[in-house]
């Protein structure tokens, strides 16, 4: 939060106009649908079923971009319709200045913003001699490369909110979209009401939206919002500790990775030999020739377990071996005993040696048993040995 409020500081110094709020807009979409949500049902005390008319169980969505002016004025906005091509007759009864798209999807992306950005710089007349502040959230269509060229050819400069914070810093989302959405669902309430037996589509939404619109946004809503999130006037201090709070639960510390090890990778392990470990060697899929011998006491291909801790240790066959992981040599148990057993063509002597993997590098690793099909057929009983 401080980041935001010390960005918003360091551009209203750069640039002495935006200090006055009239260069300052915020931008936000809104879901507008066929389907109204009623609020409140007129009925008789002790009523527990109320029922109330909607237009269909499931309705289509018409995603609406709204912008509007710290000094309380608002912009023509603009209207994402599911369709693939857009018809005239859908924008009848909407605001004035309205632009209509169309998107087979109901959603804004990064192909549909860059004409909201041209239709924002239109009706702004925003230039480099007559600069504006746009605050959008952290989306990724608002954000694209076309929409950053365009901002920057025409003197817009984009500030984003944080994260999951539209609810405080979003203008919009704390004072007006909330009225706007009561508007309408009124409205739609009212065209029911007018045409009995009929449903509400798509081609009515302009002009249930268009009466919704300009009762909803009025110069005190739009005023309050911006008061009340602390663009403007600027309050970088209007919000609590306490507010966020809650997010204290999923806060993580910050980590420096500069040094972190990389991800492990299947099928590679360092060279085994009788004295110590050599250089590094990468090993393929199957298919690959394996041109080791088939003694016993080399390690076998394997998967790393995790060479973050182990860089020269090798996943084990099938039994569970990583049990035995911090502990040192030990008689093998009877219970482990059954389970090597258990293993193809694999046998396993009481007087062996339990694997172990020890803590540091200095210590002598020993490799878990080997996997039989890189082994003699007429190997039928193997002694863990030491590197």
């Amino acid at each position: 939060m401080n980041v935001f409020f010390n960005n918003l500081e360091d551009v209203m110094r750069r640039c002495p106009s935006f200090a006055d709020g009239s260069r300052v807009y915020c931008l936000d979409e809104t879901g507008t649908t066929t389907v109204q949500k009623p609020k409140k049902i007129i009925a008789a005390k002790g009523a527990r079923q109320l029922n109330k008319v909607t237009s269909a169980e499931r309705g289509t969505l018409v995603t609406m971009c709204c912008a509007v002016s710290a000094t309380g004025s608002t912009l023509p906005p603009a209207m994402v319709f599911p369709r693939k091509q857009l018809k005239s007759f859908m924008l009848n009864g909407a605001p004035v200045g309205t632009l209509g798209l169309a998107q087979s999807t109901d959603c804004m992306n990064s192909d549909l913003f860059p004409e909201v950005m041209k239709h924002f710089v239109k009706v702004t007349a925003s230039t480099k001699e007559n600069p504006s502040l746009l605050i959008v959230d952290n989306h990724d269509s608002q954000l694209a490369s076309a929409v950053l060229n365009i901002a920057k050819d025409n003197g817009v400069t984009l500030l984003t909110i944080p994260p999951h914070s539209s609810h405080r810093l979003q203008p919009l989302d704390v004072s007006v979209f909330g009225p706007l959405q009561t508007y309408y669902n009124a409205a739609m309430d009212s065209w029911l009401m007018r045409h009995p037996g009929k449903t509400i589509s798509i081609y009515n939404i302009a002009e249930l939206l268009g009466q919704a619109f300009n009762r909803a946004m009025t110069p005190s809503n739009i005023k309050s919002g911006f008061r009340k999130t602390g663009i403007f006037p600027f309050d970088r201090h209007i919000f609590t500790d306490i507010e966020f709070m809650p997010s204290e639960v999923t806060n993580r510390p910050l980590e420096d990775l500069s040094n972190a090890p990389g991800p492990s990778r299947p099928y590679e392990t360092q060279q085994a030999s009788t004295d110590a470990p050599s250089s590094s060697q990468s090993f393929g899929h199957d298919s690959q020739k394996d041109t080791r011998s088939s003694d016993s006491s080399q390690i076998q291909r394997g998967d790393v377990t995790d060479p973050r801790l182990y860089p020269s240790i090798i996943q084990a066959p099938t039994f569970p071996v990583r049990q035995l992981m911090n502990r040192r040599s030990e008689p093998v148990s009877p219970s482990l005993l059954t389970q090597l057993a258990e293993a193809p063509s694999v046998t396993a002597k009481e007087n062996s040696s339990v694997i172990t993997f020890p803590s540091t590098p200095d210590e002598t690793l020993v490799s878990p048993l080997p996997r039989m099909s890189s082994l003699s057929k007429s190997t039928t009983e193997t002694t863990i040995k030491p590197w």
